[in-house]
């Protein structure tokens, strides 16, 4: 199996990237290829897909995010790797995510392709599995800012345990939203004053 690659890209297609790697030049399919520039060198998330008809295909992603959230879409019926890559072409990992969890059918079918049934199938369906994928793009976001909340609610004197639970809470009420360190810190407030 194979799960990134490094290497020059030689092309920029309209859907397909070439990466020259060892000696190799690999086509891969990817949602956005105006996110590589020809002649630079650079790392990709490479999935193997393996079709009865058509054989193998080799599918690049920019980011990790965008492989497992192609990975996660790829597992409900009725939507092939094509159908992902055009999700993935139109929103963003993050926005798919946050779609999925809240029922947001409008967001789903707003991608070509997709008719209102269908998106109701996919939130129904990778709900669960949505819940449990945490993005590397939030996480960096919630690693930069809460140990600096942390840190200023230790200093007011709050323990451990009450600011574990308040943070708990304001991810619950935050669904996936970025908020800036004054905005959490209030939240936060709020909710230890309670």
């Amino acid at each position: 199996m194979i799960s990134h690659i490094t290497g020059r890209v030689k092309e920029v297609g309209q859907s397909t990237i070439v990466v020259e790697t060892n000696g190799f030049g690999l086509v891969l399919c990817t949602p956005q290829p105006n996110l590589f520039e020809v002649n630079t060198d650079c790392l990709i998330y490479v999935h193997f897909y393996w079709h009865q008809e058509t054989g193998p295909s080799l599918f690049g992603f920019h980011s990790l995010d965008e492989k497992n959230v192609f990975l996660l879409l790829i597992q409900c019926t009725g939507v092939g790797p094509k159908l992902a890559l055009t999700c993935l072409a139109t929103l963003s990992p993050g926005t798919i995510i946050r779609a999925i969890q809240n029922d947001d059918y409008k967001a789903i079918a707003s991608v070509q392709g997709i008719g209102t049934k269908k998106a109701e199938t996919i939130t129904l369906l990778l709900k669960e599995k949505a819940n449990a994928i945490q993005l590397q793009e939030e996480l960096a976001s919630e690693v930069q800012l809460w140990p600096t909340v942390c840190e200023a609610l230790t200093s007011l004197g709050y323990s451990k345990n009450e600011i574990l639970t308040a943070g708990r809470q304001i991810k619950k009420e935050m669904s996936q939203k970025q908020l800036p360190f004054d905005q959490l810190m209030r939240k936060a407030l709020v909710l230890l004053s309670k």
